[in-house]
């Protein structure tokens, strides 16, 4: 049988430093490049990849993103604005991930919330969708907030009546591949607004759901600190969140959810393992 390697990044602790990358990744090394074909999560993925690890230039190779169930996940549905006490009109952030270290940016979402100024007679809520590690420099006063809603980690079978709940998807991530959060959101029918580093954005230009914000300064790939990461651009981050409410109809309408549809993307995988030989 043929060996696929599916790559979902690349193993890594508190960095993407190449002088510091872990010795463990030898082993990575010496199976990816056994492997008879290899899949990868987004073209940021094979970059870092390519990058990190001297790979066979014969394997064959091939890049699938990630894809969810539309039936399942869309914007057509029940939510739970009436339970949560949240009016029709009144605008509703969500940001979604295991929020287990300060690359997912959280705090800069809650900052970026809290500054944004709606009209008078619009209230503002932002819903986090996960478990939030103490350890990442968040006050619990800025959690207390009456506009934020901490949900914790939802099961997967009630996540669609929570993205239906929102208006806008956050994604600031200090570099990620391919979050199945932000295919879940716009699969659900919610235009993302996102920073500029990694995957993250390939998602975004490819299904037409959203903005991607220049809030991040481009560095080499092997200068990347996880676990330190820089606060995005505040002003580029303001200046996108007006401009996605304003053109949140306009993107709604021009979303195109094909490439993201679980049975195309299982069809992908098909081919290409039918492709591949010993």
């Amino acid at each position: 049988k043929p060996i696929i390697f599916r790559l979902d990044g690349v193993p890594h602790k508190k960095y993407l430093i190449r002088k510091k990358f872990d010795k463990f990744t030898h082993i990575f090394n010496n199976n990816l490049n056994n492997a008879n074909g290899i899949i990868y999560q987004s073209k940021f993925c094979e970059l870092i990849t390519k990058r990190f690890f001297d790979l066979d230039k014969n394997i064959p190779n091939t890049i699938i993103y990630n894809g969810v169930d539309l039936i399942k996940f869309n914007k057509k549905g029940p939510n739970l604005r009436k339970i949560l006490n949240i009016k029709t009109k009144d605008l509703v952030f969500l940001v979604s991930a295991n929020f287990r270290s300060k690359n997912k940016r959280l705090k800069s979402v809650i900052d970026n919330f809290n500054n944004y100024k709606t009209k008078k007679n619009i209230k503002k809520y932002l819903i986090i969708l996960g478990n939030i590690n103490k350890n990442l420099g968040i006050t619990k006063q800025a959690l207390k907030s009456k506009n934020i809603i901490i949900a914790g980690k939802i099961d997967s079978k009630n996540l669609p009546e929570w993205y239906r709940t929102g208006d806008i998807f956050l994604h600031f991530t200090y570099i990620d591949f391919c979050p199945n959060a932000v295919v879940e959101a716009i699969a659900s029918g919610l235009p993302v607004l996102c920073t500029n580093l990694g995957g993250t954005r390939e998602l975004v230009e490819m299904t037409n759901s959203g903005i991607v914000v220049d809030a991040d300064k481009i560095k080499k790939l092997d200068e990347y600190d996880l676990w330190n990461p820089p606060e995005p651009n505040k002003q580029k981050i303001s200046d996108g969140i007006s401009k996605i409410i304003k053109n949140k109809n306009k993107i709604q309408k021009k979303m195109n959810l094909n490439s993201i549809n679980i049975d195309k993307v299982a069809k992908k995988y098909s081919d290409f393992i039918n492709k591949v030989k010993i």
